[in-house]
């Protein structure tokens, strides 16, 4: 089994079997309106049990007014500048329901990425403090 990767309307959506979903990686913020009903066909007709979208934080309105719910924010996703959003639209919501240990998991990883998030320090943009950076020189290079 496969993932087929398409471009709608100029949007890059990934599905298939595997994962049993639509996923949404690439927009043009101006087409949102007209690709949303164009995944949501293609997931009934498919029988897909969810619609997932990587957009970044203007998108947002668009989506939730469609009956998406916010699954994950990710600071600086975009550029790191812009934040990204993960936003679902579950078509089996059964899909949607988590258990006892699933949950357990996730209040697990969200404790250990809150712990390891400075404050006023994106961890993935900049580099350690004790590092420098600096141009290479013909010193920096064992001899042959």
């Amino acid at each position: 089994m496969f993932e087929t990767v398409e471009n709608i309307d100029g949007a890059t959506i990934y599905h298939g079997e595997i994962h049993n979903r639509i996923y949404l990686s690439e927009i043009d913020s101006e087409k949102i309106d007209a690709i949303l009903p164009k995944m949501t066909e293609l997931a009934k007709q498919r029988k897909y049990d969810k619609i997932l979208s990587r957009v970044p934080e203007n998108a947002i309105p668009h989506f939730e007014s469609n009956g998406y719910m916010i699954e994950a924010k990710i600071p600086g996703l975009y550029n790191g500048k812009v934040t990204g959003y993960f936003l679902a639209d579950y078509l089996n919501q059964n899909r949607h329901q988590c258990d006892k240990k699933q949950l357990k998991t996730i209040e697990t990883v969200k404790t250990i990425a809150m712990a390891a998030n400075k404050p006023n320090e994106n961890p993935h943009m900049g580099i350690p403090k004790d590092y420098t950076v600096r141009k290479l020189g013909k010193n920096d290079f064992p001899p042959w």
